[in-house]
């Protein structure tokens, strides 16, 4: 489907399918909170984001709710 990418589906599963292990480095708020926390320089590559986020498997998805919520 046109627009649908990577970040969607992302969402999706989090909110719609539940998911408890998801994390979308492609997200802004993500970025944004890790960045004002310094757990990841803002001019790194979207891979450390990823790598970052493996340490809190198997709850990505709480992780990223509690990080969303210092953006609000």
């Amino acid at each position: 489907i046109f627009g649908v990418g990577p970040w969607s589906v992302n969402m999706f599963e989090i909110f719609c399918l539940g998911k408890l292990n998801i994390f979308s480095s492609k997200d802004a708020g993500l970025r944004l909170a890790m960045n004002n926390f310094d757990i990841v320089n803002q001019k790194s590559e979207w891979s450390l984001y990823d790598e970052y986020a493996d340490r809190w498997s198997p709850f990505k998805t709480i992780a990223c709710l509690h990080l969303w919520r210092t953006v609000d």
